[in-house]
């Protein structure tokens, strides 16, 4: 039994020496490795030589105290060298968590770092280094290997069989069950441009990332770590690095909205016009097929007045139901905070739809200011199944149209569709008379005519009919003609007859004849 203590003895007191040689190491090259950055940092100007000095310094500073309270300093106190070095570790290691992170859940840090070391200082205080290696690191892995699976089923996935993505839950959730996580946020809904924080936390410290945004399957994410957007990320969930954060959520459906604003028509009457617009992130590759020259030419143009479209000529994110090009989505997310409209006060936040909503109001402001109250439902050209509201599309689509396309957003549909009339404006209410004063002369005028073919079918009719009425005499003239001559040619075929032929012509017609009767009057 002996011998087999001194050997357990032996290889606690190897392992020790072997394990505070390689954290001096491992400490030791960290701080190497931070001062080889600074250098780097110089070196391509983005650090003065002064300030990565001081932070060489700092560091090397760092690295030497630790050494020095850790490994050094216990062996000339009086007592067991390891009882000093557990009070130290007590002291320093759930502090400085706790410290850092007090702002977010420094209390949790706390708890969780004096839970971590004292799983260790059971294993410790059976066998030493031997009691940590065979008591102490199993219940990690346990513990590790159960966050890890935990982690799969509680957070929601993208692509659930993604080794990186598996990767980064897991550490989503460690560093949350220490206290030390990152941000995680997650949208308001389904139609919202925003993100609510649910969980705070610093991003700012590199070895606790990542971070987590999550979205619906129609939504992607501006990620910025400045005051640009450097990466357009989604849908679903989304990781987040160092100073990284969502800035702006970009619905990829379809976008409708309807609304209303203030315009004044050419004659100085106030009018309300109720606009429809339909439109959406372009989800086309550029050039399209069957494009002219001039549209080709048209696209460099619009490139060049925004450069984030050098990037968006292709959909680059083919996959799911809403394929999307990063560069448009930039470029969209670039008229974010644009104050475009007068109606808006000057401190709201102009999301990308919202911006496209004002302009489309602007250009319909500008077409109704060019037409008089009439106007607005008589079209200017004559044309079939054109009216004035077709008019008027036509040239708020002319406006519109070319603004969103360097926006990298396709117009489907923009249209007046109403109007509202302020009922107690003196004004409007004789405009609406003069206009009703006009369509009554026109329809007058309208009567007149018709009347006046009435009158002129009339006539017709009248010689017409007295045409039909002489016509019909002639008829029977001619018929009466017709039948006298047959008769006249009858009796002179008579006259013909062979009884008549023996004849005298000397005598007189009465002996051939006979007379009245005799009347006797016996």
């Amino acid at each position: 039994m002996d011998e087999i203590a001194s050997l357990l003895a032996t290889i606690n007191s190897v392992l020790g020496y072997l394990i505070l040689a390689i954290c001096a190491l491992v400490l030791l090259f960290i701080s190497a490795r931070y001062i080889v950055r600074q250098i780097a940092e110089v070196r391509i100007g983005r650090t003065q030589p002064a300030l990565a000095l001081f932070r060489s310094t700092l560091a090397f500073l760092e690295a030497v105290l630790v050494i020095f309270f850790f490994i050094l300093l216990p062996e000339f106190l009086p007592g067991s060298p390891h009882t000093w070095r557990w009070i130290f570790l007590y002291l320093v290691i759930p502090t400085i968590p706790a410290l850092y992170f007090r702002k977010y859940r420094g209390r949790q840090a706390f708890i969780a770092m004096v839970i971590l070391l004292t799983i260790a200082l059971v294993g410790w205080s059976y066998a030493q280094w031997l009691g940590i290696l065979f008591i102490s690191a199993p219940i990690y892995v346990i513990g590790t290997l159960l966050t890890h699976k935990l982690a799969q089923v509680i957070l929601p996935s993208s692509n659930p069989e993604d080794p990186t993505e598996i990767r980064q839950k897991f550490r989503i959730l460690l560093f949350y069950l220490l206290g030390m996580q990152y941000p995680y946020w997650a949208v308001q809904g389904k139609a919202t441009h925003d993100t609510v924080k649910r969980i705070d936390g610093d991003f700012f410290v590199k070895w606790t990332a990542p971070g987590a945004v999550w979205m619906y399957s129609h939504q992607v994410a501006g990620i910025s770590a400045g005051i640009e957007f450097d990466n357009i990320e989604g849908p679903g969930i989304v990781f987040t690095d160092t100073y990284n954060r969502p800035i702006a959520i970009v619905d990829l459906r379809t976008q409708i909205r309807v609304a209303e604003l203030d315009a004044l028509t050419k004659d100085g009457v106030p009018i309300r016009p109720v606009i429809f617009t339909s439109f959406g992130i372009d989800r086309e590759n550029w050039p399209k097929k069957g494009w002219k020259s001039e549209e080709i030419r048209r696209l460099s143009e619009d490139v060049q007045a925004n450069p984030h479209l050098r990037q968006g000529l292709d959909i680059d994110r083919p996959i799911g139901s809403f394929p999307y090009s990063t560069g448009r989505v930039k470029a969209a997310l670039s008229m974010t905070g644009v104050h475009s409209s007068y109606e808006e006060p000057a401190d709201k936040i102009i999301h990308w739809d919202d911006w496209v909503v004002a302009q489309v109001k602007n250009a319909a402001r500008h077409v109704v200011s060019q037409r008089n109250l009439n106007e607005l439902w008589h079209p200017r050209q004559n044309r079939p199944g054109i009216g004035a509201l077709d008019e008027m599309a036509q040239e708020i689509r002319e406006i519109v149209e070319p603004q969103l396309r360097r926006a990298g957003i396709a117009l489907f549909s923009s249209r007046i569709v109403n109007y509202v009339l302020p009922p107690d404006s003196e004004i409007a209410k004789q405009q609406i008379e003069s206009w009703k004063v006009i369509w009554t002369q026109k329809t007058k005028a309208l009567e007149a005519e018709v009347q006046a073919m009435y009158q002129e079918q009339i006539e017709k009719a009248h010689a017409y009919a007295k045409s039909a009425f002489l016509d019909a005499i002639a008829a029977a003239i001619q018929r009466v003609l017709r039948r006298t001559s047959r008769f006249a040619t009858s009796c002179d075929r008579h006259l013909l007859h062979p009884c008549y032929r023996g004849i005298s012509p000397q005598k007189p017609r009465s002996q051939y004849t006979r007379g009245p009767p005799t009347v006797r009057n016996d």
